[in-house]
């Protein structure tokens, strides 16, 4: 309930603090995804779970990935207020979706490299999981 307030509260109060907050969070939310692939980066093997061969697990997962980019139409919704909307739309769109699929694919090369998919699915922090293997005790409450 508190959350919602905050929320009403930052759209009642303008359009202009709304975005710094999704920003905020945003940048909060990357960093934690970045710390991720850092986690696996000073741990080296990258490239490891590329080459054994997919399971029968995959088509369920490529099905979730459609669902994240969903999101994506509603970049089209602030067209009104963009400077020149029909050059600056496009590149936002296809910028995010690069940015978004480049974060996604190293963090799930990552986040499988550090720890067995077994083990992760049975997790209900899947990337504290990863980040434990990689930095032991780092993980908190969330050990499994």
């Amino acid at each position: 309930m508190l959350l919602l307030l905050a929320c009403t509260a930052f759209n009642i109060r303008g359009l202009r603090e709304s975005s710094r907050a999704n920003v905020l969070f945003t940048a909060i939310e990357i960093s934690g995804l970045i710390l991720v692939i850092a986690a696996e980066a000073m741990m080296g093997d990258l490239d490891a779970p590329l080459w054994p061969p997919p399971s029968s697990d995959v088509l369920p997962a490529a099905a979730l990935v459609f669902f994240v980019y969903l999101g994506f139409e509603e970049i089209a919704n602030p067209a009104e207020e963009a400077s020149d909307p029909a050059r600056n739309l496009p590149r936002a769109i296809f910028y995010s979706i690069g940015i978004t699929t480049l974060l996604y694919v190293l963090v799930a090369l990552a986040v499988v490299a550090l720890a067995d998919p077994g083990e992760l699915a049975a997790s209900t922090a899947p990337l504290a999981l990863a980040i434990g293997k990689a930095w032991p005790g780092f993980e908190g409450p969330y050990r499994r």
